[in-house]
């Protein structure tokens, strides 16, 4: 047998790494389609590498699938079309709620600043104006804090923008139309954050470090895991190996049993519990799926009538001739043991058994006579 142990937290170690990992890839940021001037939070993952250009679903799928494709960071299919957009570097967050909320105060704000983080405090409000009556012709500024009924109610506020307050959790289906027209790559780069060139070799840096030592774990993971197979092969042709052995003892006897010098020798045999339990396995095997054709499948197979009327199952005989006792032999064990491992033999009870096994030993010389002459007209013959 193999003495090699392999740790069972060892096991699992490839998947939760492989989730840590995913859930770093988890992330929404909020982008606005240059051709439409709508926002829209979407995962990273859709974004192009130079992050002026980003994947959307087309208008075929329902709303219910594309907020899961949006909720769940579902990776972009190359065949959805492909939009010029311009995102927002402060507004990537890894919790979608904080996505949505962001989302909406971009929708909100008047004048949407790619450089500065999204929130209410940064949008622009304009006051309502109430006219008086016609003659004085005075003009009275309403509150700066207005009621969300005053907000819908106000010129600058549309329907949409309305509903989308009203049920912030529950967005209405974004459908961007397709770009009509191609824009300079400088025109869009000029509109992003105005970042130093140092400062941006440092990010450039900062980003590649970070991929490099999430690759080196990942290698070094993947190495853990190609040792483990490893140790786990050896261990099941450890195992293997041992069956081979164990069956070879057993199919290195020679069944039925011709002689009682071969039957001791059976007996020395079955005082090891492995050879013990293959002999139990081929038993279940030969044994049928009721009493007599289980108990005389097994004893067919142990022994012939010749070396059968030896036997009976305490010992006596109404003869007078002394017999072998079967009863308190390793191969009735195996008998027994048999019917209680087959699941079709299993309901019989332990006196069932021990009478069909007497029966099959009080018959055991009546079958040996009649196969001689049998035999013996054959040789006439």
């Amino acid at each position: 047998m193999c003495d090699r142990y392999v740790p069972p937290q060892f096991i699992c170690i490839g998947l939760s790494i492989t989730n840590m990992y995913l859930n770093l890839l988890q992330q929404w940021v909020v982008v606005e389609f240059m051709d439409t001037n709508e926002c829209k939070a979407i995962p990273t993952l859709w974004l192009s590498s130079s992050k002026e250009e980003c994947r959307f679903p087309p208008e075929s799928i329902s709303a219910r699938e594309l907020l899961f494709n949006i909720k769940a960071c579902m990776p972009a299919n190359e065949g959805w079309p492909q939009y010029k957009i311009r995102h927002f570097s402060q507004s990537v967050t890894g919790d979608y709620s904080v996505a949505i909320q962001l989302e909406l105060d971009a929708v909100d704000t008047s004048d949407v600043d790619a450089g500065r983080p999204l929130g209410r405090g940064r949008r622009k409000k304009k006051p309502i104006i109430f006219e008086s009556d016609e003659d004085d012709g005075t003009k009275i500024l309403a509150p700066t804090k207005r009621s969300r009924i005053v907000h819908c109610i106000s010129d600058d506020s549309s329907p949409e923008r309305c509903e989308r307050q009203i049920s912030r959790e529950s967005p209405p289906k974004f459908i961007p139309t397709p770009r009509a027209s191609q824009r300079e790559p400088s025109i869009l780069r000029s509109a992003d954050v105005d970042i130093s060139p140092a400062e941006e070799s440092s990010l450039v840096k900062k980003k590649d470090l970070s991929q490099k030592s999430i690759l080196e774990y990942l290698e070094k993971i993947e190495k853990s895991q190609q040792e483990i197979m490893k140790e786990i092969i050896d261990i099941k042709k450890c195992i293997s190996q041992s069956r081979v052995e164990e069956s070879d003892q057993y199919f290195d006897f020679k069944f039925p049993i011709t002689s009682e010098e071969d039957f001791d020798s059976l007996e020395v045999h079955l005082r090891d519990k492995r050879f013990q339990g293959a002999l139990t396995k081929e038993l279940v095997r030969r044994g049928g799926n009721n009493l007599t054709s289980g108990v005389f499948g097994m004893m067919y197979h142990i022994f012939t009538d010749d070396v059968g009327r030896l036997f009976s199952y305490l010992g006596n005989s109404k003869t007078g001739i002394k017999k072998r006792q079967f009863s308190t032999t390793l191969t009735c064990g195996c008998i027994f043991d048999a019917f209680r491992l087959k699941q079709t033999l299993a309901t019989y009870s332990h006196k069932d058994v021990k009478e069909k096994i007497i029966d099959w030993l009080r018959h055991a010389n009546s079958r040996h006579q009649r196969n001689e002459k049998k035999s013996e007209k054959h040789a006439m013959l």
